[in-house]
């Protein structure tokens, strides 16, 4: 993941001294949403202060995140994070269901000159915001299938998969395999993806199973930003981008 580096530059002119300089980066970072639902999700970021010292007292502000459905940051929603060093989150609500949403975490510093009050007045401080990488994320469609209960999954004894009757929606990898392992059917909490091997039988048996669209599906198989998929179409298995959206059905080991 990229990161972004804000650097300030602060010339302190004091009255019968040379100038003193003070470098201070404040470097943020957005990482990817998590716990991704159709209205809400989980944002994570950091903030690592670079070149402090004595002469600057830096102080945190604020932190927090800025989110849009739009990656110019238009009239953005803005969610505090507190004051904190380090890793932070907040969660965002009441986002809109099956839509694209960007985010960038942000922290504001203040730096303080007490040691020179008389050259900068009463207030004696600087403030600056910095502002980390933008990631993006969809939220899942929020649409309740026709059996929302699932309640009699079908078992390929052959296979040995139980293989739930319904498709559990339509996202990127992590999000769909996020709704999988977190899925509750029939009793059973041991829900995943499949792999390629056990979706490609799926989709031998897709008549048998039921339910299946024509679009493409996502296996459990992922490396780094790149995951596994297959088209119930023509039974395809590509690697793609694990950002791209494509569906998920959730199987489990039949014991």
């Amino acid at each position: 993941m990229k990161k972004t580096i804000a650097l300030i530059l602060v010339t302190v002119a004091l009255c019968g001294c040379d100038s003193e300089e003070y470098y201070m980066e404040g470097r943020v970072n957005t990482f990817d949403a998590t716990e991704i639902a159709a209205t809400s999700s989980i944002l994570s970021g950091s903030l690592e202060i670079l070149h402090e010292s004595s002469e600057t007292n830096c102080e945190v502000q604020s932190t927090g995140f800025e989110i849009s459905e739009n990656a110019a940051f238009t009239n953005p929603k803005e969610l505090s994070a507190g004051k904190t060093r380090g890793n932070f989150k907040a969660a965002a609500e009441n986002l809109k269901p099956n839509t694209k949403h960007y985010v960038r975490a942000f922290a504001t510093l203040s730096y303080l000159y007490s040691e020179y009050p008389s050259s900068f007045g009463s207030a004696d401080k600087f403030t600056k915001t910095f502002y980390g990488n933008t990631v993006e994320f969809t939220t899942i469609d929020g649409i309740v299938p026709e059996n929302p209960t699932n309640d009699n999954p079908v078992s390929l004894i052959a296979a040995g998969l139980m293989i739930q009757k319904t498709d559990i929606g339509t996202n990127n990898w992590s999000s769909i395999n996020s709704l999988c392992e977190n899925s509750i059917v029939a009793g059973y909490t041991d829900w995943r993806l499949p792999t390629k091997d056990e979706l490609a039988t799926m989709y031998s048996e897709k008549n048998t199973i039921g339910g299946f669209t024509t679009d493409w599906y996502w296996t459990s198989e992922s490396y780094s930003n790149a995951s596994w998929g297959q088209s119930f179409s023509n039974g395809t298995q590509n690697l793609v981008n694990s950002s791209s959206t494509y569906r998920g059905r959730c199987v489990r080991t039949l014991p």
